[in-house]
């Protein structure tokens, strides 16, 4: 991050020559592409690493998480962007803004899980939650753009959008999974199998998302799961550890690359500005006082689910709550 924020800067500041143009194209980036290039591997690769065993014991736990916690989240947090912050007076642009930052997005805590060994469950539901919510986040994103934008929209609308992206975007994935997975029954070839693994995540995406309509996101979750609960059925031993490092590698740049852009974009904006008119200290405080609140809301939703965590699945202690509302 800070080496694409001194990127940006000196891109927007001097005048590089062909490092300084190539900047000002990477900073430009258009989101659909960023969206299409670093999601689907991301999620994929999230996916591929996640026990099935565990998290089918904790599927209703993640779930209870991922769909209610988040949707609540996304209101309470709302509620504070619409009432407290002098940002808007618009529900929808609110809850848009809850939407996207109410999704949890746990990779540092849970390596740090893995390094300091800690229960393997814990990390399951950690990163089967965030799995899960990156795909409401989605669709609550879209549905509130939608509204906010003065789309027509109905009581039919709403719920054959709700119906498109999350009934259709899983049967994508798990259709593709299903074919991929005879395909590699048949090939003993490990290139061929990992190439057709990495393949795999991004025409999933491109089908549901782009062709189809639907969710990309919970079309890419749904098959990354089944190939990391089946893949060992029809993946060769070979093929699965060298595809295990590949993904490992992919998954490894993209968040690189992610953080780098955003600190090319912060550094770049803050260089070609005289004045920094768009960030005063004011704009700092509140800043501040958004991560608290979005913490707050965090313990909150945690708080409220722990009696029904704490019972079901591998039964949630509240140590594990603290390091998940932290995390």
């Amino acid at each position: 991050f800070l080496l694409g924020v001194c990127l940006g800067a000196l891109a927007g500041e001097y005048d590089l020559g062909l490092l300084g143009e190539s900047t000002r194209q990477w900073v430009a980036i258009q989101p659909e592409l960023i969206l299409y290039l670093f999601l689907p591997s991301l999620i994929y690769a999230d996916g591929l690493a996640t026990n099935t065993h565990y998290f089918r014991r904790q599927f209703w736990s993640t779930a209870l998480l991922a769909g209610p916690g988040v949707a609540a989240g996304a209101f309470l947090t709302a509620l504070v962007v619409k009432f407290v912050l002098p940002v808007t007076d618009d529900w929808f642009l609110a809850l848009i803004f809850g939407s996207i930052v109410s999704a949890t997005d746990p990779v540092a805590i849970v390596a740090l899980l893995k390094d300091v060994g800690a229960d393997e469950k814990l990390g399951t539901i950690i990163s089967g939650e965030s799995l899960l919510n990156d795909g409401t986040s989605v669709v609550m994103f879209k549905l509130f753009l939608d509204l906010a934008t003065g789309s027509a929209v109905t009581a039919w609308g709403v719920i054959s959008f709700l119906l498109l992206e999350v009934g259709v975007g899983p049967l994508l994935g798990a259709a593709f999974a299903i074919a991929i997975l005879v395909w590699l029954s048949r090939t003993r070839d490990v290139i061929i199998e990992v190439v057709v693994l990495i393949c795999v995540a991004y025409v999933t995406f491109f089908t549901a998302d782009g062709i189809c309509h639907s969710s990309g996101v919970l079309a890419v979750v749904t098959g990354s799961l089944i190939m990391a609960d089946l893949g060992k059925l029809s993946v060769t031993g070979e093929a699965a550890q060298a595809a295990k490092y590949v993904w490992e590698v992919i998954e490894y740049l993209a968040n690189s690359l992610v953080f780098v852009l955003a600190g090319s974009i912060i550094g770049f904006e803050l260089a070609i500005v005289d004045e920094l008119e768009f960030l005063t200290p004011a704009d700092l405080g509140w800043a501040v006082f958004l991560y608290v609140v979005v913490t707050a809301v965090r313990a909150v939703i945690i708080g409220v689910l722990y009696p029904i965590l704490s019972r079901v699945g591998y039964e949630l202690s509240w140590k594990d709550a603290v390091v998940m509302w932290w995390g």
